[in-house]
Order: C-alpha cells, then sequence, then structure tokens
C-alpha cells in the first residue's frame, strides 16, 4: 500500500496559473462524457429491464451507487495529491491493481470511442440514404468506409492533440447542446407517431432481465477516469467545488436519458433498436437534423474519452524525454485512432460495444473506489 515505486509515471495535483476550469465548464464537459453512445440505446435498455418502472428504478438505483463511487475516488485523490484514476487506485492498493486499472482504461475508453465512430457512421448512412436512396453504396464518396475516414481525418485527428481537458470545454458546450436537440425530437415524434399497436412490457419476464441491463446503465452514467483529472486542472480545488460540478452533470444526464429512454420507448416498444434514431422508418427533416446533431455530439465526445485512455500511454515514465512529447503524442493519436476507425468500419452496431464495456464500466464504478477506499481507511490507522 505505501509502495511509491510506479508514483513517478503519475501526474500530481500542482497549482498553477493555467488551471483555469471552473465548476461550471467542468460540469459541462462532464456532462458532454456522460451523455453519450449510451444515449441512443437506452430505450432498448428500458424494454430489455421490463419496461419504463423497473428501468428508472434500477437507473435510480444504479445511480446513486455511481455517484458515491465517484466523490469516493475525488477523496482518495485529495488525499494522496496524484491527478488521475489509475494513480489513484495504484496509490491506495498497489502495482497490479495500477497495472490492470491502466489496461481497463484504455479498453474501455478507447472501445467508447469506437462507439462513437459507429454512430456517427450509422447517422452518416442513414442520411445519404434519404438523400440519394438505397443504391447510394454505387457512389465511393457516400461510401461508409470513405464518409467516416473524412470526418475522423478532418474533425476527429485535429481535437484528439489537447494537452489539458479544460480545453474541450467550448465543444462540450456543443456537444449538450445537440444533446438538448435529441429530447426535442423523441418527444416530438412520439406524439407525431401513431403507437395504438406498440407492445410495450410493464414487467421483467424474469428476475434477472433487471441483471442484465446493468451493464448498459453502468456504462452511460460512468465518467469516474475523467472526473479526476479534470478536478485535477480546477482553478479552485475543493470538493465543494466539485460537488457543484458532478450535481450539474448528473441534473443534465439524469434528465436526458429518463427523457429519451420513455419517450423512445413508449414510441417503439418491443421494436425498438439498439440505436434509437435508425427505429425511425419514416425520414423527414427533422430526423435528418437530429442524425447531423447525434454526429456533432459524437464527435464531441472522442476527444474526452480518448484523452484519458492517451494519458496512460503518455505517462510520467517519459518525462526524460519531454523534447519528443510532442511527437510521441502524435504517434500515439494517429495510432490508436486509425485502430479504432478500422474497427468501427466492421463493428455491426453499437450494443455489441456497450455489453461489453458495461463490465469494465462496472470496475471504476464499484471495484476500483470501493478497493481504494478500504485501503485508505488502515493507512490513517496504521500510517
Amino acid at each position: 500500500m505505501g509502495d511509491q515505486e510506479y508514483c513517478f509515471q503519475c501526474p500530481l495535483f500542482t497549482c498553477v496559473a493555467g488551471h483555469r476550469a471552473t465548476w461550471f465548464t467542468s460540469g459541462l464537459i462532464l456532462a458532454n462524457v456522460i451523455v453519450g453512445a449510451g444515449l441512443l440505446n437506452f430505450p432498448s435498455a428500458y424494454h430489455d429491464a421490463g419496461g419504463i418502472y423497473c428501468a428508472v428504478v434500477t437507473q435510480a438505483v444504479c445511480i446513486a451507487v455511481v455517484t458515491v463511487g465517484m466523490f469516493m475516488m475525488a477523496y482518495c485523490a485529495d488525499q494522496c495529491g496524484l491527478g488521475t484514476y489509475q494513480c489513484v487506485v495504484g496509490h491506495f492498493c498497489g502495482p497490479k491493481a495500477y497495472l490492470l486499472c491502466n489496461i481497463a482504461i484504455v479498453l474501455h475508453n478507447w472501445g467508447t470511442c469506437i462507439t462513437m465512430l459507429v454512430i456517427v457512421a450509422d447517422q452518416i448512412d442513414s442520411t445519404v440514404y434519404f438523400a440519394y436512396g438505397a443504391d447510394f453504396c454505387r457512389h465511393w464518396f457516400l461510401r461508409r468506409s470513405f464518409t467516416l475516414s473524412v470526418i475522423t481525418v478532418l474533425v476527429i485527428f485535429p481535437f484528439s492533440f489537447p494537452k489539458r481537458m479544460e480545453t474541450y470545454k467550448f465543444v462540450s458546450f456543443l456537444g449538450v447542446l445537440a444533446t438538448g436537440y435529441i429530447v426535442f425530437l423523441t418527444i416530438m415524434e412520439y406524439y407525431r407517431t401513431n403507437t395504438s399497436d406498440v407492445v410495450l412490457k410493464y414487467r421483467p419476464d424474469t428476475f434477472m432481465d433487471i441483471f442484465k441491463v446493468i451493464p448498459a446503465i453502468c456504462f452511460s452514467f460512468e465518467a469516474h477516469v475523467e472526473v479526476i483529472p479534470l478536478y485535477a486542472e480546477f482553478r479552485n480545488r475543493n470538493l465543494k467545488e466539485l460537488i457543484k460540478s458532478i450535481s450539474l452533470a448528473y441534473f443534465i444526464c439524469l434528465s436526458v436519458y429518463t427523457i429519451v429512454g420513455i419517450y423512445g420507448y413508449l414510441t417503439f416498444g418491443e421494436r425498438v433498436s439498439t440505436d434509437l434514431l435508425t427505429s425511425y422508418t419514416h425520414m423527414n427533416i427533422f430526423l435528418i437534423i437530429g442524425m447531423s446533431f447525434m454526429v456533432l455530439k459524437s464527435v464531441a465526445s472522442y476527444p474526452v474519452l480518448f484523452f484519458c485512455a492517451r494519458l496512460v500511454l503518455n505517462c510520467r515514465r517519459w518525462a526524460a524525454y519531454s523534447f519528443y512529447e510532442f511527437r510521441r503524442r502524435i504517434v500515439i493519436i494517429v495510432t490508436l485512432v486509425s485502430i479504432s476507425l478500422a474497427i468501427a468500419l466492421v463493428v455491426p452496431n453499437i450494443g455489441s460495444i456497450i455489453a461489453i464495456l458495461g463490465g469494465t464500466a462496472s470496475l471504476f464504478i464499484f471495484v476500483f473506489p470501493g478497493a481504494s477506499k478500504i485501503y485508505y481507511i488502515p493507512s490513517i490507522i496504521l500510517p
């Protein structure tokens, strides 16, 4: 527990003039991270959970545990003075937990980035299908591989380079606004659609169905990895400011997820797909705008999620070679983004990825915060 052999790899909390993050801008960044790929999957999760009532109750319980875990990690970060999630875990739980946490962060955040690219590709395909018809793939410049590659190179690559998470406050604000339109669209389409033949669930088929959707809910509300480096950039760093930031983020996210989940499920019932927007068969200008906003939202979320995966690979063990930091950052970004693009082009839908990522999200929400707190208590009694 007291081993510090790995701490040279960990960025410390240091009060410098460059730290400009406020609780409000940090709340927007967190909201942009949390309301991500899980948003379009939420109506499907409501169906799998056994209907709206069971889903909302399960969601409320998960939210309570999620916020407790986030505050526990922030408190532990205050005590050890380290600036990333994995370093806090390593400080209290030891080198093996540190290594496991690093691997989990890379797999989870990188996997979420792949999910974002799949969402972008799906929305572009639907938009092009509406404009050019079913044979749009005959044109090479409209194919999924080309359109997604262009957006990745021209938009996602440049946004992946900033060294501070606070830099993403403006793009996060756009992401939150885009989410607001998705909420409006879901409500509007419910009232515009004839739902007389929609079949709804009012209870789960089996009790275990409730537990099947917990990974999807955990994935949707997980931001524990991002909150620690963001907390390190606070202008006025204390837990009171962080509580305000997290409260703002989760108020936005809980409202968005619940409204989209309820209205999306009421619109389609058992016919809802894992990507809500692909469930709409009657394309119109409002849906096209919604898909465009979802592309904007995904592009805005990708760099923030990628930031933490990049921190793992670009850690302080390379501090002696700081002259090559920019070159090293380019290599990491080009390599990881290129591989994520290649995988996104062959993944069939976001549901298959979310089912896997929900498991790693559970580690960040339940396992690592609990273990860090358990190891922290003896360190007080036996310093």
